[in-house]
């Protein structure tokens, strides 16, 4: 199964991001068990102030994958005929989703 981190466009970034916030959960969560052993309000607030960010990256990253859709559509003739005949003036056609790209581009 082929996954696709988002559009095309800013694939690679999207990429790079996913493997920080990964890196940043680990880090967290290894700062957040040490720091439970020896409670400080000042460090319980940097903590906190973590997992913010972790939440507001996760939230930019579903804004930014889920958010851009862009349907393709491709011109077919009624009737299934060769593509040389289908290109004959006259010869009506419908529009359908591109096939190529089900879920949209």
């Amino acid at each position: 199964l082929f996954f696709r981190w988002g559009p095309a466009s800013y694939e690679r970034p999207l990429q790079m991001a996913s493997g920080i916030q990964g890196a940043l959960s680990i880090a967290v969560g290894i700062a957040g068990y040490y720091k439970a052993m020896k409670p400080k309000a000042e460090a319980l607030v940097r903590l906190r102030r973590a997992h913010f960010i972790i939440a507001l990256i996760i939230l930019v990253w579903f804004i930014l994958v889920l958010t851009p859709r862009y349907i393709h559509y491709t011109s077919v003739p009624y009737v299934p005929m060769p593509k040389s005949l289908s290109r004959l003036p006259g010869i009506p056609h419908m529009l359908v989703v591109d096939p190529e790209w089900p879920q949209g581009k």
